[in-house]
């Protein structure tokens, strides 16, 4: 069949992990857009989806010569399918459709695609590029991959069935980098009204669930940190050992064992003392109060706290007072005396 022959010239041409990691994606999803334009050739579409990048150099490691060796791809790779077609009985016409379509695929270079079955190629080439995305970050390492997916987005010549397509699976692949963390969205009363994203939260002023957790020593001194001059809110600001959000799932007892040990490396089960509203900007929160003994090391997340250190409840008392603190910490100090 003419399918096989094609699919084995440009295996013959191409890297194995090439034609796995992308020329089949482009041939799967270059038949899928083919659903939508019924009056494109199939025959055109598949065998230019198979044939577009076999004027690839065989290194597909992303090295400087390779790339630019491979600038002219689209050319080099008309020149070997144009020699090929005849073979396989494809006649003058049909060639020249082919051709068009391994010439006009980088869009970035022209000529720019005419036909439908040229977008429908191109299209397939940009979408192969999200859904097969790890291969991609493999040649050219997951930040340049990302930059490569932008500009993709932007591109003038993606279909929109391929746009749409390729939009949703940005939107995947960020989240999976940053994955959305959810907040409990609460009343005064703490009464759960339902599930928020943590970000949208903050931008709209919405009560959500935190907490923090003091940490004393035998001597029954209180720990304080300084928060990182990195963080959004209260940069450089005093606080205790531990401050945190409570994910959507969690209770405020686990998410308090859960944050003390990732910000201080402390393992144990804090006690709950109680709870207060803070209800103004930059934070909207109802804030759980726990505390814990520890005389043992305390190994602080320097992306939360520079430095920390044990005070006397005077001399914690003072510094609350005097010293610029986060939002919560005069009002959880006061919660914290009052259950000593």
């Amino acid at each position: 069949m003419l399918k096989d022959k094609i699919e084995s010239f440009a295996r013959s041409k191409l890297e194995e992990s090439a034609v796995d990691g992308h020329t089949m994606l482009v041939v799967k999803e270059a038949k899928w857009l083919c659903s939508f334009y019924p009056k494109a050739d199939r025959q055109i579409v598949e065998a230019a989806a198979w044939l577009h990048d076999v004027g690839q150099k065989a290194d597909w490691k992303g090295a400087e010569k390779a790339k630019k060796a491979n600038e002219d791809h689209h050319l080099v790779g008309k020149k070997i399918a144009e020699e090929f077609l005849p073979s396989i009985g494809f006649t003058k016409g049909k060639i020249a459709r082919v051709l068009h379509c391994i010439e006009a695929h980088r869009t970035s270079k022209p000529p720019e695609p005419k036909t439908i079955e040229a977008k429908i190629v191109a299209s397939a080439d940009k979408l192969a590029h999200f859904t097969g995305f790890e291969f991609i970050c493999k040649l050219v390492g997951r930040e340049n991959a990302l930059a490569k997916l932008e500009l993709d987005l932007k591109s003038k010549f993606m279909l929109p069935e391929a746009a749409e397509k390729a939009k949703r699976i940005y939107k995947k692949l960020l989240e999976k980098q940053n994955p959305i963390e959810y907040s409990y969205f609460v009343d005064k009363k703490d009464k759960v009204l339902g599930k928020i994203p943590r970000e949208e939260a903050h931008q709209k002023g919405l009560l959500h669930r935190a907490g923090v957790v003091f940490v004393l020593n035998s001597k029954k001194e209180v720990f304080l940190t300084k928060r990182s001059p990195e963080k959004k809110i209260f940069p450089g600001c005093v606080d205790c050992a531990c401050s945190f959000h409570v994910k959507y799932g969690q209770t405020y007892a686990e998410a308090a064992k859960a944050e003390l040990f990732e910000e201080t490396k402390i393992k144990g089960k804090p006690k709950y003392l109680g709870k207060f509203v803070m209800d103004k900007n930059p934070e909207h929160l109802v804030v759980a109060v726990f505390k814990i003994f520890h005389d043992g090391k305390i190994v602080l997340d320097k992306s939360e706290a520079t430095s920390g250190k044990f005070f006397s409840l005077e001399e914690a008392d003072r510094i609350i007072k005097t010293k610029k603190t986060t939002h919560w910490l005069p009002e959880a100090w006061k919660i914290y005396k009052k259950k000593q």
